[in-house]
């Protein structure tokens, strides 16, 4: 029962990143369309104001992905963590279930 829980939740886990990439994709992607008529202007860097918004604008994407990426690693992080503590509680089942079958 508890392998089957086990195996079940990891699927889980992967399916929901499957989403989560897939989300995360679809906004890049939203992005990168709403970006493309200043790809595609003439004007691009030809006036000094024109460049600071350039600038403003790819400065606020970037704090985005950044921010994004982080909460993703820190989540990250703390499945790893939490992974590693179920091993090692396990491990400390086995040992206090050896010594007290001899």
């Amino acid at each position: 029962m508890v392998l089957l829980v086990s195996i079940n939740h990891r699927l889980f886990v992967a399916v929901l990143e499957v989403y989560q990439f897939a989300r995360d994709a679809a906004v890049a992607e939203a992005w990168l369309i709403a970006q493309e008529p200043y790809l595609m202007s003439t004007e691009l860097g030809v006036s000094f104001t024109s460049y600071l918004l350039i600038r403003v604008k790819m400065r606020s994407y970037m704090i985005c992905f950044y921010s994004t990426q982080s909460t993703k690693w820190n989540s990250s992080l703390r499945s790893t963590k939490r992974s590693r503590n179920q091993l090692r509680r396990k491990k400390r089942g086995l040992a206090l279930s050896e010594d007290l079958l001899q």
